[in-house]
């Protein structure tokens, strides 16, 4: 038994050996390949090349290799008049190689080639996750207390947002997008009702919205800058309010957590201003944006603003009127999707 599993041993051991070396041997042999066609493409011997790098297309080269190969292809069938053939090997190297830009070393007929056909995207994804601050602005308050110098006070608190989004080029350095979108918003509040209790509380609110932006781009400094401006009209999902209040005379505070959706206007429209740069990774781009949304709807629906007696009997709170701002800075990924055409 042991020594029929030294002899397996032996043969996974050979067969790995062999499938290593008939690895090695084959990248050893294309690149060999290459620059012996580059040799031959020197000496302007231009009819072996195409017999010399097509079987290694498939698989042997490198991703760099690869490249060069098909340059070299496309050149030697330029200087040979051969436009077709040219032209296929062209669509070839650009489905593989959509974002390829033209290289200080290019040669003036491949540059020429390239630029006849269509090698921006046709469309870009976005999909991006971000951190948001409320900037709660009040309109006008009310509530039990004396109003004339009122005791409450609302605090940022942080939030998330998920965003897809369609990117397509409006017109030269401007592009447009459309998208969804997710966001949850906290917001802290106190008042200090009277002198014998006292409420907190945290306002938490989920949306759904739909984004449209104009973004203009512009290199600085050798970084991709852009600014960007739209609007997002938004849903509400849900509004809850987490509470608890404070008495003096009692050992326990009074706490839970309501349900104010019914008292609320599920829609805002809100502008987006924001500023950012993106930076290239493999074939996509990160997308890194700070900036700031403005709420223009007041949640609180007036007529129904005492509607719910629980919340005044049990917390003695009763809803403000304000705006619902944010600053956010979010983290983006952009898949471009590339159809390479000849258009002229």
């Amino acid at each position: 038994m042991k020594k029929q599993l030294h002899q397996i041993s032996r043969i996974v051991l050979l067969g790995v050996f062999v499938l290593m070396g008939a690895t090695g041997w084959t990248q050893n042999t294309c690149s060999d390949q290459l620059r012996l066609a580059q040799r031959k493409y020197d000496s302007g011997l231009l009819d072996d090349i195409p017999s010399i790098i097509e079987p290694c297309l498939e698989r042997g080269f490198t991703k760099e290799e690869k490249a060069n190969a098909y340059k070299l292809l496309i050149q030697s069938y330029l200087f040979s008049d051969l436009h077709d053939q040219a032209d296929n090997v062209m669509l070839r190297f650009l489905r593989e190689f959509p974002e390829y830009r033209i290289a200080p070393n290019d040669h003036t007929e491949f540059v020429n080639l390239h630029r006849t056909y269509r090698t921006t995207p046709i469309m870009k994804i976005e999909a991006s996750i971000g951190v948001s601050l409320t900037l709660p602005w009040v309109l006008e308050y009310y509530g039990p207390e004396n109003l004339s110098v009122p005791n409450v006070s609302y605090a940022s608190s942080s939030g998330i947002t998920l965003e897809g989004n369609y990117i397509d080029q409006l017109t030269g350095d401007f592009d447009i997008s459309l998208g969804l979108s997710f966001s949850f918003l906290r917001i802290g509040y106190s008042n200090d009702v009277y002198d014998y209790t006292s409420t907190s509380a945290v306002f938490r609110q989920s949306y759904i919205g739909a984004p449209l932006a104009v973004r203009y781009n512009k290199k600085m400094l050798g970084v991709n800058m852009f600014a960007k401006g739209g609007v997002e009209p938004v849903f509400m999902l849900s509004s809850t309010i987490g509470f608890t209040r404070d008495v003096l005379a009692a050992q326990d505070p009074i706490s839970g957590d309501e349900n104010v959706l019914g008292q609320q206007r599920w829609f805002d429209v809100r502008p987006i201003v924001s500023v950012g740069a993106d930076f290239s990774i493999g074939g996509a781009q990160l997308f890194v944006t700070a900036g700031f949304r403005f709420g223009t709807i007041n949640p609180t629906q007036k007529s129904l603003r005492y509607s719910n007696d629980d919340l005044y009997q049990k917390y003695y709170f009763i809803p403000d009127d304000y705006l619902t701002h944010q600053a956010f800075i979010s983290f983006s990924y952009v898949f471009s999707v590339y159809s390479p055409k000849k258009i002229f």
